[in-house]
Order: C-alpha cells, then structure tokens, then sequence
C-alpha cells in the first residue's frame, strides 16, 4: 500500500532565490511516496506513460532470502502493481545456483521503446544476469552469464541503453577485463567487443544514434581519465585525458555539450563541461553553485539533468558529523544558483535520481536512507520546482519574508525583511570573489552601497544561524 507522509522540515536550513522579473510556473500537486517492503538500493525510470517504476533489493539481514521486487508508480504518485518476490534461491530462476549465492542491489533498470523492461545486476560471488519485465510486471525472461564467469572473478553488467533493431548494449566487467555486451530482445549475447583503447574502460553511453562516449581508467588519479568519442564500431573520433574524478556524466541535449560531476578525494569539487569534440569549455567550482559559509557542511552531488528551460537541477547530501541530509540545486548553466534546498528533520539522507515532470514540470527525486536493511527507507518524492511541497510559495522559501529591490540596481539595493535581520551579508561576483561583506545587527530595512561594483551578475546572501539566503542581482 502506498504510504503518503507530510515531511516535517522544522529545523530547515534554507538557501533560495526568488526572481522578480520573470513569473516562475510551479507544479500542479506534490507528493511522497514511500517504496513498499523497506526495499533498499532501489533503482528508478521514468516511463513513457508519465509514472515512474522502480526496482529494490528486499530482505532479511542475514541474507538468506534476498529478493528483487518492482513496483510502478503513477504520475499522481499511486502504486499501480508491484511483482512478486524474485529469488536467487529459485532453481528454476537461477540456474546452478548454490547456497552462497545471493542477490546484490541492482545495477540498473531501463526501460525500452516497446515499453518493457530490462533490469541488470549480479548475484553476490556469482555472475551477471539480466532479466526482462514486460509492462505489466510479468517477468518475461531472465539470463545468467555464466561463460564470462569464474569463482575469482565476479561479473557485473553496468550503463545498459536500447540501440537500433531491438539490440541492447551495457558493460560486463570484473577486474581484469571489460567487454561491451550487445544483447538481442531475448537477452542472449550476440557479440561481444574488447575496444582497443587506452586503460580500463569504466563507462559507455549513447550521446547520438551513432555515436558513443566512453571513459577507461588508466590507473591513478595521477594519471587522469581518458574520454573517447567512437562511432558504434568503436573507431575513436576524438580522445581527450582529464585529470578528475567522475561519478555523474549527462549529456545537455539541448546543446549536446557533457557535464561531468567531479568528486576528488579532498578536492573541491565541480562540474568539468566538455565540448562535442571533447575539450574543456569551463569548470564549475562546487562553492559556485553551493556558496557554503559553513565549512563543515559537505556537498556530493548524486545526479544531475537539464531541464525543460535549460537550466541544471541537481540532487545529492549534504553531510556533517552525525548528520546527512537530501538536497536539491537549481542553477544556470553557469553554476549560478536560483535554488539551494536541504530537506532537514527527514527521514531519507541522500537524493540518488532527480527528473522532470514531463506535464506540469515539477521535480521529482529519489530519496533514501543508506542504513542497510534494517532502517532502510526509500521515497519517490515530488516537489515544485522550487523545491518546496506547498502552495505558500514565499512563505516556504523565505522564512524571514526578504526581498531586495530594485532588480537590476545601480548605486543602492535595498534589502526589507519581515523579522528583524542578524548575522552577515556577503556579495559575491560569479567567480567566487567576496566583494562586499557586512555585518547587520536588528535590522528590518537596510540600504547597501553598490555604487563601487564594476557592472554585472553578483550573488548576495544573508545568513545566520537558522538560515541561509541567497540571490541574484544584476548591477547596471
């Protein structure tokens, strides 16, 4: 049964940017949905029809009767059907399985042109497998690689996508070596191709209908990571070596350029943006797009898109000690943010997948907690596009009810607040610079100077101990 909670966001910190010149269309109706079964690391895709269907690993904690459930979803955020258990302790599922195998969290879940399903991951120790589930929830097949499997070296099938002619494409990995699968619609391997390219390769996607961008990993970090353009016969078009970290790759499909999320041990990370020939047209910085005044107050961003307005809507935690939270950030193609809202006091720490409403263009994001079986939880949940889940749109965004006028501004900008204001005002040009900072003590109204800013785009925030506010204005 679907259960619909009010998420209570009583402590909530709250980063936002409110436009006074252009009208924003928020989504219809929100939403949480929790994922029945306290499944946990639950993959989703969105569907054709507008709803949503999702996969998770289900069970006890001693592993013993681990199980694959899938559930559907509907775009008002109604469980439609959900599958019976899928086990690995089914002979007549697993073939030759023993009793030390069991299932591991699923990879992946895509779904095709005809509107099924295919579904990969492996089970523990053991090999690959891919299964098939049509529309309705009915497990069509289910095929096990035994043949690139050996006790040593465990199998995994990664970044399935649909090519022409039915086919299917993806990973299938272990330590030592890498293939390119393709797989007909009955989930037999067809072929398979070791690419001749420098390093081990790590990912694949489709960025055209043909053509290919693959990552290899050469070793080190020292030693970066090699991006290649191929056509679908892997023939390099273009080759380019970065020295970064990448944990998200999405393609903007309205300018086919490629974002990458860079995560660096102990670096600050960003977002490395790559041209169709793969240079290095900008990078991001993560304080850009999250201006934290508080060090210790961590970002890692889980998943990225464009949405319908060409803008980036992220979603990922925020982390201290003790403490993990969802987030979700909207910014321009250029990092600068129009929204920075942590969910406080919730059950889920962890944003995983984000989307677009294909109808009224809210945001809809998976949220989980990472506690295992026991405590785990998992949400589908969807917000406006501001981020909040109510009507009173100011009122949810902007706790102290600021505004800042006149939009753009020229010598003064104003700054009125229906609480009195304590803590410290902060101007930032959009490379990150500190160009105006000020204390405010019990205000309500207050007048800043910005006669001394050269003409632009700066970022204002007003914080204090429980809250952040930040926005956008422009100096003529």
């Amino acid at each position: 049964m679907t259960n619909k909670i009010d998420i209570n966001m009583k402590k909530m910190i709250l980063f936002a940017t409110i436009y006074f010149l252009t009208t924003i269309t928020f989504a219809q109706s929100t939403w949480t949905t929790e994922i029945p079964d306290y499944a946990f690391s639950v993959k989703v895709t969105p569907n054709s029809d507008s709803g949503y269907t999702a996969v998770g690993l289900t069970g006890d904690v001693d592993l013993t009767e681990r199980s694959y459930r899938i559930y559907k979803i509907n775009s008002d955020g109604e469980l439609i059907w959900s599958t019976e258990p899928i086990t690995s302790n089914d002979t007549t599922i697993w073939i030759n399985a023993t009793n030390e195998w069991f299932l591991s969290p699923p990879k992946g879940i895509i779904q095709l042109e005809n509107s099924d399903y295919i579904i990969y991951g492996h089970i523990n120790s053991g090999p690959a497998f891919a299964m098939k589930i049509c529309s309705d929830g009915h497990l069509m097949w289910i095929r096990i690689y035994e043949d690139y499997w050996t006790p040593e070296l465990p199998t995994h099938l990664e970044n399935f996508f649909e090519m022409p002619n039915n086919e299917i494409w993806g990973l299938l990995r272990n330590e030592q070596v890498c293939y390119v699968i393709k797989l007909d619609s009955n989930g037999n391997i067809i072929d398979t191709f070791t690419p001749l390219l420098q390093g081990k390769t790590t990912s694949i996607m489709k960025i055209s209908a043909n053509k290919l961008l693959i990552t290899t990993f050469l070793g080190s970090l020292a030693f970066g990571i090699n991006f290649y353009i191929t056509d679908i016969n892997f023939n390099i078009i273009n080759e380019k070596n970065y020295k970064i970290s990448p944990s998200v790759i999405k393609q903007n499909p309205f300018s086919n350029n490629i974002y990458i999320y860079d995560k660096r041990f102990n670096k600050n990370h960003g977002l490395l943006i790559l041209n169709e020939t793969l240079d290095s047209i900008d990078y991001i910085h993560q304080d850009t797009f999250y201006p934290n005044p508080y060090i210790f107050i961590n970002l890692e961003i889980y998943d990225i898109i464009f949405t319908s307005d060409n803008n980036i809507a992220m979603t990922g935690w925020i982390y201290d000690v003790g403490e993990n939270n969802p987030i979700y950030i909207r910014c321009d193609l250029f990092g600068i943010p129009e929204i920075i809202y942590p969910y406080m006091n919730v059950h889920p720490n962890r944003g995983t997948r984000i989307f677009e409403d294909k109808t009224d263009k809210g945001i809809i994001m998976l949220q989980e907690s990472n506690n295992g079986i026991y405590g785990a939880r998992t949400f589908l949940v969807k917000v406006f596009s501001n981020g909040s889940f109510t009507n009173s749109i100011e009122k949810s965004i902007n706790i102290y009810d600021i505004k800042i006028f006149p939009n753009p501004a020229e010598e003064i900008i104003f700054i009125n607040s229906e609480k009195k204001l304590n803590g410290k005002i902060t101007i930032t040009d959009t490379n990150g610079k500190t160009v105006v900072e000020q204390q405010i003590t019990e205000n309500t109204t207050l007048a800043l100077d910005i006669g001394g800013l050269f003409k632009g785009v700066y970022i204002i925030t007003i914080s204090n101990n429980e809250f952040i506010y930040s926005t956008k204005f422009t100096k003529n």
